[in-house]
């Protein structure tokens, strides 16, 4: 049973957003990350750890980014929002689920190496934020 106090906090939490320039200034960090990802895996292939902190601070800057305010926030805005957080929920839960079988499926075939890998959670929070900010953009140019 869902008290008035829920209620309050849960509003709350799908109201409260960021200054707008942090979805400028989260992207371009999030891209900054992703090269440096890249560049860390050819010039340092044996160091796992610069590139597990470069992971997490691409999924913290797509997290800013994906609560930053519109520079016109309105209930439209607000609503596309909230359905595009459904939307990447659910793919993402999908994703979850068949990723590992294709992987089998693909490990089979390609390299005849079966066998389930576990899928890191920087990897499904990754997946989500992009999927939620690739589909609030295109319900904000659908209408």
């Amino acid at each position: 049973m869902t008290t008035n106090k829920d209620m309050q906090f849960a509003n709350w939490l799908t109201a409260w957003r960021l200054p707008t320039q942090f979805q400028r200034y989260g992207l371009i960090l999030a891209f900054c990350s992703l090269v440096l990802m890249i560049i860390a895996k050819y010039q340092f292939p044996e160091e796992r750890s610069i590139r597990i902190i470069l992971k997490y601070a691409l999924i913290v800057f797509l997290f800013l980014a994906s609560l930053a305010q519109e520079q016109h926030e309105d209930e439209r805005s607000v609503a596309l929002r909230m359905r595009s957080y459904q939307v990447a929920f659910l793919m993402t839960i999908c994703y979850a689920i068949l990723m590992p079988f294709v992987e089998v499926a693909v490990d089979t075939v390609f390299f005849n190496d079966p066998g389930f890998k576990e899928i890191g959670v920087a990897s499904i929070l990754g997946f989500m934020l992009m999927i939620q900010m690739g589909y609030y953009s295109l319900f904000k140019r659908l209408g």
